[in-house]
């Protein structure tokens, strides 16, 4: 399944380019999300009530970042699903290891914090 996530401020477009994933091992309907960084919650909230709507019977996050003092959608996990992360990220605006500001800093081998004059 591919996501991609479109937003700035409230409003979120999620666009869901296959279901190759929630049909796969159809007798098994646990599905997992592995993420980046869950933020506002808006993006997790909509994948998992698309998953929920797809059949799943439970649906757990793995996050490597997790941000809860951004968090504006209370996302509920379905089923017996559960919620894992790697670290609880301080507000900040954080790139590399694959998170980017416009297509930048996104190969940096690590997590920075980027300046907030480069982004406001």
């Amino acid at each position: 399944m591919i996501l991609l996530h479109h937003g700035k401020e409230n409003i979120v477009l999620l666009q869901v380019y296959t279901d190759t994933a929630v049909h796969y091992l159809s007798y098994d309907k646990r599905r997992y999300s592995v993420e980046d960084i869950v933020d506002t919650g808006s993006t997790l909230s909509c994948l998992i009530a698309h998953l929920e709507s797809k059949g799943a019977s439970s649906v757990s996050v793995c996050s490597f970042l997790d941000k809860p003092a951004r968090r504006k959608v209370q996302f509920e996990l379905v089923g017996k699903g559960k919620f894992y992360r790697g670290f609880e990220c301080p507000d900040y605006f954080v790139v590399g290891y694959g998170m980017d500001f416009a297509e930048l800093y996104r190969n940096l081998a690590y997590v920075g914090v980027l300046k907030p004059e480069l982004y406001k």
